[in-house]
């Protein structure tokens, strides 16, 4: 970026424009389906070496299950902000959502618009 002191008004009016209207999100669209997060830690490798019984087998998958919340429920708003032409989206919930891509809202998001 140039210098601002070397830019004309025009150029800086124009600078002023970009960034307010990167200020403001571009987009939106709403989670299709609920989002679990591992929230707990759960180390898989502790039982990788091993071979475990029926019982062993269910303790650990009740353990896994239990590593995991609700991040998200469906119907969560998510706004999309442009960052030099990076398309960037985050919830409007609690913000455990943040710096996801295009990729990740269009396998996730629906009713996605312009705003």
């Amino acid at each position: 970026m140039r210098d601002a002191n070397l830019m004309t008004p025009a150029e800086l009016r124009k600078l002023a424009e970009e960034k307010e209207a990167s200020d403001k999100p571009c987009k939106m669209g709403f989670l299709k389906h609920d989002m679990y997060g591992c929230v707990k830690g759960f180390n898989l490798n502790q039982y990788a070496q091993k071979i475990h019984t029926t019982e062993e087998l269910n303790v650990i998958i009740e353990e896994f299950k239990q590593s995991f919340e609700k991040v998200g429920e469906k119907g969560l708003k998510f706004v999309c902000y442009n960052y030099d032409d990076e398309y960037l989206w985050y919830d409007e919930g609690d913000g455990w959502f943040a710096d996801l891509d295009d990729e990740w809202a269009k396998e996730n998001l629906e009713n996605i618009v312009d705003i």
